[in-house]
């Protein structure tokens, strides 16, 4: 369990940390994604770049498995 916690960390970090690139890429962009703009601040929510991203962890981490 431990482990897991451990992997989602450094997931949420590695996901902080390369949000700018990542942007560039297009998520946090995409069709169901919310965006608001009043007052001049911005709120995003960003539901399927989410899901896109938990499809990606999902996939490495079955590949990771199968190898080791």
């Amino acid at each position: 369990m431990r482990k897991w916690f451990i992997f989602i960390g450094l997931a949420v970090f590695a996901g902080i940390l390369f949000w700018p690139w990542l942007q560039r890429l297009g998520l946090g962009k995409l069709p169901g994604d919310i965006q608001w703009e009043r007052n001049g601040k911005r709120i995003q929510i960003p539901i399927v770049s989410v899901i896109v991203l938990i499809a990606v962890f999902w996939a490495v981490s079955m590949v990771i498995r199968r190898i080791f």
